[in-house]
């Protein structure tokens, strides 16, 4: 099987680039990825932007208007202006929990929702640890939506995919028979990948797209 076709490139592809950057999001599909994966913050404006940590060298995401963050981090309209000139792309956004000890789930949600033009909705799918954002991004998402699976309760209703480390894969895999798409982060390692793929996984999270890619190839070991 083509590398591709199961690699998530995990905040983009940062062999060379900075995570969460229009840049490494550029250099995944240039190298032929379908699949990626970035974190969503919002700040004091409630302005959804890609970066993963909440708090940054100047201070809080959430306590930071736009201008005030570095250059580097793009909004979420920069990635979706993005997203709509690579076609191929499938993306994972995960919302992170902070933004819940100032919006309801519902607003988070329907915020996003209301951003994303008609024709990339199909392309794009919103993940979290937070079972109820979950449940309500299924909902307003036509049932398009992934859960962590790192602590708490799991949603009620149904999702899409259910993305957990994977030292977890055995537990992993008792999701499939619910219709749930199984997704392993983060592994570097091609043999890691190959095994976990070969034992059912079907997505596996890299952070160094291009390269896990390349080194599949060449040793062949991918499964048929």
């Amino acid at each position: 099987m083509t590398p591709s076709l199961f690699l998530v490139a995990h905040r983009g592809d940062h062999e060379h680039e900075i995570e969460n950057t229009l840049a490494a999001f550029d250099a995944a599909a240039k190298a032929g990825a379908l699949y990626i994966e970035c974190d969503i913050q919002f700040t004091k404006d409630f302005m959804p932007v890609i970066v993963h940590d909440s708090r940054l060298e100047t201070g809080r995401v959430s306590e930071l208007a736009r201008n005030e963050l570095p250059p580097h981090i793009p909004t979420f309209d920069a990635v979706l202006k993005w997203l709509e000139h690579s076609p191929a792309i499938t993306l994972f956004i995960e919302i992170k929990l902070p933004v819940l000890q100032r919006r309801s789930a519902r607003s988070v949600a329907r915020t996003l929702h209301t951003m994303i033009p008609e024709p990339l909705l199909k392309r794009i799918v919103p993940i979290s640890m937070s079972a109820k954002l979950v449940e309500v991004c299924s909902r307003e998402f036509n049932g398009s939506a992934g859960w962590v699976m790192e602590s708490g309760r799991s949603p009620e209703g149904p999702f899409t995919y259910l993305f957990f480390p994977w030292q977890n894969s055995d537990q992993a895999r008792q999701w499939h028979h619910r219709g749930v798409k199984t997704v392993a982060y983060t592994v570097n390692s091609p043999e890691q990948a190959s095994a976990l793929h070969a034992g059912g996984i079907d997505l596996i999270e890299t952070n160094h797209f291009s390269r896990l890619q390349r080194a599949l190839q060449k040793s062949g070991s991918t499964p048929k």
